[in-house]
């Protein structure tokens, strides 16, 4: 399924849901890593299992889960 028909089908949908997507790529989270006080990644959120979270507030172990989430089809 395409991106834009996931979008679609939720667009659809009879519901009042709100729908967050973030698009990221590894380098971004890896600058970050290592820039972790820089104002640019202040606001970087991540979705990590059932909540978000600002991704340089992260403990290193769930940071590195969210970087392997990235490398999906690279």
């Amino acid at each position: 399924m395409s991106g834009a028909a996931l979008i679609e089908g939720f667009r659809m949908m009879p519901c009042t849901g709100t729908l967050q997507l973030n698009v990221l790529d590894q380098e971004t989270l890896r600058r970050a890593r290592a820039n972790p006080r820089d104002p640019e990644f202040r606001t970087l959120i991540v979705r990590v299992w059932s909540f978000s979270a600002v991704f340089v507030d992260l403990p290193e172990g769930l940071q590195e889960h969210v970087l392997a989430r990235t490398a999906h089809g690279a």
